[in-house]
């Protein structure tokens, strides 16, 4: 998506996105047009936002225990280093 910049402002490019991701296409229109789904995910993810105090992307969390972006890891030569460090951590999830 970001090498390409495709045009997604309206629905049928929304479509043509999940679609060439590998979801059904009658599988994405219904629940691009699930307005009661759309805001409970979008609830969710403000409230993870929230938690885990994101401000700015890109933002990794790792195993629910976890968070670094760029400044933090001291570059993008280093982020993965630093996933790849949290993941040997010991965490919460099950």
């Amino acid at each position: 998506i970001h090498n390409n910049k495709p045009a997604f402002s309206d629905f049928e490019g929304v479509v043509k996105m999940f679609t060439a991701a590998g979801v059904e296409e009658q599988a994405a229109r219904d629940l691009l047009q699930n307005d009661a789904y759309i805001m409970e995910q979008m609830q969710k993810t403000h409230e993870l936002m929230i938690r885990y105090k994101v401000t700015g992307v890109p933002r990794i969390l790792v195993n629910y225990s976890y968070a670094t972006d760029v400044s933090e890891a001291g570059g993008y030569e280093n982020v993965f280093k630093a996933v790849d460090k949290a993941l040997l951590e010991p965490n919460s999830c099950k």
